[in-house]
């Protein structure tokens, strides 16, 4: 091994192979995301997909093809795929949904929000974790959108929910629990009327859609629960000196 300075060291390998230099390993700079490039994709996914292939992961996730069109559904000849928005409505990334559940952004892209079309702008807009959560509420006719996860994109969701009254769906597990807190906080600071609910007995809101819950009974459960009202802590001005006082005087005061 011999050292080369800033091209790294020489090895000699065994097997009569040529010396080979191991060179630092730069990493590459994220560049910006394409916009127009990222809705073209998609759009040639959603000319790929079958009427067969929607109406078996409808199936699947217990929601219609009909919402699943909604939210773009597509098909990339490995996984189906869903187009993910920023606040603003471009179309900035891809999710990929692998027959057996897996779920990646497509590379190059970004994760951004699962946004239906036909959206009314009246009433109560939900959020929801994920792209088949959104598709459930739909088929109950609500308005509804998606996060890429349990804490992603909070910034986006304040853009797209400008002026609408917003519900957050949590999911009944710790990180969910936390990450819909989060928003809950994070839209009450902008000003925004933000209520918060959980499913009952099931994990997430599709899973109780699933087992028979009606739109009657969660518009109910949304009304039960009052506007979340964030007080702002006001800073506290730290002293710059503490008097400590000995303990032997602690017992004489």
């Amino acid at each position: 091994m011999r050292n080369l300075g800033e091209a790294g060291y020489l090895h000699r390998l065994g097997g009569g192979l040529p010396p080979v230099a191991m060179l630092p390993v730069r990493r590459r700079s994220a560049g910006k995301t394409d916009p127009a490039r990222v809705a073209k994709l998609s759009s040639e996914f959603v000319d790929r997909i079958t009427d067969k292939q929607i109406i078996e992961l409808s199936a699947r996730l217990g929601v219609s093809g009909d919402s699943l069109k909604r939210l773009g559904i597509g098909w990339n000849g490995a996984a189906y795929t869903f187009p993910m928005q920023n606040g603003a409505g471009e179309i900035i990334g891809v999710c990929r949904r692998y027959p057996d559940g897996t779920k990646r952004t497509l590379r190059n892209t970004r994760n951004g929000l699962f946004v239906p079309t036909g959206l009314s702008g009246i009433g109560f807009l939900l959020t929801v974790e994920g792209a088949s959560d959104a598709a459930a509420l739909l088929d109950l006719g609500f308005d509804a959108i998606g996060r890429p996860s349990c804490s992603g994109r909070t910034d986006y969701i304040r853009r797209a929910a400008h002026g609408r009254r917003v519900v957050i769906v949590g999911e009944n597990d710790g990180p969910g629990k936390h990450g819909a807190e989060f928003l809950r906080t994070a839209l009450a600071r902008n000003g925004m009327s933000v209520r918060l609910i959980y499913p009952e007995g099931h994990e997430d809101i599709r899973g109780e859609i699933n087992a028979g819950l009606t739109r009657d009974e969660l518009d109910r459960r949304i009304a039960s629960v009052p506007n979340f009202a964030c007080a702002l802590i006001p800073t506290v001005q730290r002293p710059t000196q503490i008097n400590v006082i000995p303990t032997e005087e602690l017992h004489h005061a």
